[in-house]
């Protein structure tokens, strides 16, 4: 591979500075921060040098202006033995002849289309106007051989294979490949996701970029080696290319689909297709890109954004089976764009049964342990409820009894059992908040009033459905789980880790129950503080305004003669959450009555008034409220998030 290096203008002595011999130290193989200017000794940055344009003239014949590259450094290999040197004419001779010999055959030379990832960086700046410009002229004579090569090939698969062959070279041999010395190999060292023109390039040759330093690890021998590992027949296997908002196929037709769509901003997919694409002459339809598009030129807003996404996974629920899977893989640090993901999840009828980190590093899961997983590579694991269940919620609708429909069908989808070998680890969606939250997520999405309080919700899952280690399962179930506890070595604690106060309630909730059954007495105020404290090291959020510990008992508990606090029977239970629920909606009046950002309040509260407002048809209320508070606490409370965003839709109406 050949290295070349961009010159700059030096701001004091106007001379020509090659920032590869000023700035690179071949001892280290770094880059000096700090390095002298060859002619004037002035002491340089390269934020400080000027950039440097130049007159060149291209192997297509033509003259563009464009930054000043030059060849330093030529790295080969004679046998084992690895070599480097500077160039010498005869090298300046082939580089000269390769240029006025001109383009043999074809290579795409359109001018680049207003892109935000080229334009944003300044790419046409630097003189890469055109989509020839991003290539030395020998790799662009490289490649528009292999390809005519390639396009002469008879038979239509092995066409094919030559061109996904070749097509893995036409950003490593592009000038946006970096050289990095302390690299593996100088291969495909572009940076990922963006147009970015180093100001040290290696230009390897099509051998060390498409065969590799080794005969037996290089690029085609990988791809012959997948491909000799697939069955000779041929089989039910279809690839085809459009949009996701229009499948071409039945309703209630696919077994399960697995996607990884397009996150925000993460990437302009459209964009840093168009040099594979320009080689095909065939270019993504960018119009309805599903991305958030930060250009001033070609906005696209988060709400957009959530329309186009939406719109997919309606069609998604559409051509799925009931009863059946879809698994969505999620990465992105945005608020909004997770909560537009968990509303397009929701919106389309689908309902969320297991959310896990994807660890890529370790090629392993673990179970998340926060409703909120934002920063964190997720895998989202939802189901289309089945045509039976729908119709059972819908037609008890108003009562209670289709929060146990729900309930029905949920348990039904969750897995029995988790964990590896002889290790049993609980399984997060059992848990009694986890399962109230997704039914009144499931009632509000389909407009439905929520059937139960949350304290109705637990007495009746206490008796209605067996639990075993704080889950709740179906009858069935319950002896397949009950099997596996007896073959295990090692039970992982079920832990709720304390980060709002619905998950506070929830903790002290299991806390009682598990001391009740260790201790055989209620426990009294000092031996629950010291453990609760200690989960509260994670700390809350900022807006999250959380009662004293003594307030949360007084308001969600029940204490005996001798002090100690306990779980209060269901008749109990339902006079304190009367009480209870007077005092949030008391409070939630008075986020009401205020003007401007909510900064500190009780999400219990928000939860409660909007509860209130959505079975009085008050949407403008919790959109007026909803507005004023951030977006981050959407995230953490889905069940406020689906009121807000379903009352928002019904305020429009």
């Amino acid at each position: 591979y050949t290295v070349w290096s961009e010159v700059f203008t030096c701001p004091v002595c106007g001379s020509a500075v090659i920032f590869y011999d000023a700035a690179f130290d071949q001892e280290t193989g770094k880059v000096r921060d700090n390095f002298s200017c060859p002619e004037c000794s002035s002491e340089l940055t390269k934020r400080s040098l000027e950039q440097r344009k130049v007159n060149v003239r291209l192997v297509t014949g033509e003259t563009i202006e464009r930054i000043d590259l030059r060849p330093v450094r030529i790295h080969y290999r004679i046998g084992k033995t690895k070599c480097d040197k500077a160039l010498d004419e005869s090298d300046h001779e082939i580089l000269r002849r390769i240029t006025t010999g001109g383009l043999k055959e074809w290579a795409p030379s359109h001018q680049l289309p207003y892109m935000y990832r080229t334009h944003n960086w300044a790419i046409p700046a630097r003189g890469m106007t055109h989509i020839h410009t991003f290539w030395p002229d020998r790799s662009l004579a490289t490649l528009s051989a292999l390809w005519a090569m390639v396009g002469r090939e008879l038979n239509p698969l092995t066409r094919l294979a030559l061109k996904f062959w070749v097509e893995q070279a036409f950003w490593g041999l592009s000038w946006m490949n970096r050289y990095r010395p302390d690299g593996f190999s100088q291969v495909a060292q572009y940076q990922s996701g963006v147009y970015y023109i180093p100001s040290q390039i290696a230009e390897c040759s099509p051998w060390y970029n498409l065969e590799g330093s080794s005969p037996n690890r290089g690029k085609r021998q990988n791809l012959v080696g997948m491909w000799r590992q697939l069955p000779a027949e041929e089989g039910e296997v279809l690839i085809s290319t459009g949009s996701s908002t229009t499948i071409d196929l039945p309703d209630d037709s696919v077994d399960y689909i697995f996607t990884d769509p397009p996150f925000g901003f993460n990437f302009y997919y459209a964009d840093l297709a168009h040099v594979v694409e320009s080689w095909h002459s065939n270019w993504t339809e960018r119009s309805n890109e599903a991305i958030v598009n930060q250009s001033n030129r070609t906005p696209r807003s988060v709400a957009e954004y959530q329309e186009l996404i939406g719109s997919a996974f309606a069609e998604y629920a559409r051509v799925l089976k009931p009863g059946r899977w879809l698994t969505v893989e999620f990465s992105n640090k945005s608020t909004d764009v997770w909560l537009a993901i968990q509303e397009a999840i929701a919106s389309a009828g689908f309902v969320v049964a297991d959310t896990r980190v994807f660890d890529k590093k370790q090629n392993s899961f673990s179970q998340v342990k926060a409703t909120n997983a934002v920063k964190r590579d997720l895998l989202i694991s939802a189901y289309k409820p089945t045509a039976s269940a729908a119709s059972e919620i819908m037609l008890s609708r108003g009562t209670e009894e289709s929060a146990w429909s729900f309930v029905r069908e949920h348990l039904q989808h969750l897995p029995v059992t988790q964990g590896r070998a002889e290790i049993l680890e609980p399984v997060r969606e059992r848990f009694a908040d986890r399962i109230y939250d997704r039914m009144v997520a499931y009632h509000v999405h389909n407009t439905v009033t929520v059937p139960v309080t949350v304290t109705e919700f637990y007495s009746g899952l206490e008796r209605l459905f067996p639990e075993r280690d704080d889950m709740y399962f179906l009858e069935y179930q319950v002896e397949e789980y009950e099997r596996k506890r007896l073959t295990v070595r090692e039970l992982v604690q079920s832990d709720l880790f304390i980060t709002s106060e619905s998950s506070a309630v929830s903790w002290l909730r299991q806390f009682l129950k598990r001391s009740q059954r260790s201790r055989r007495r209620h426990p009294e105020y000092s031996e629950i503080q010291p453990d609760y404290f200690r989960e509260m090291q994670e700390g809350l959020p900022d807006y999250e305004e959380l009662p004293e510990l003594r307030a949360l008992l007084d308001e969600n508990f029940l204490q005996d003669e001798a002090g100690g606090w306990y779980v209060p029977d269901p008749k109990k239970a339902e006079d304190l959450d009367k009480l209870r629920r007077r005092s949030l909606l008391s409070e939630f009046e008075r986020y009401v009555s205020t003007r401007g950002k909510l900064e500190r309040f009780r999400t219990e509260a928000l939860k409660a008034g909007f509860d209130d407002a959505w079975d009085r048809d008050e949407y403008e209320v919790i959109v007026s409220v909803g507005s004023r508070i951030p977006s981050e606490v959407f995230a953490e409370d889905q069940a406020l998030l689906f009121f807000f965003d379903n009352a928002k839709q019904l305020a429009k109406a």
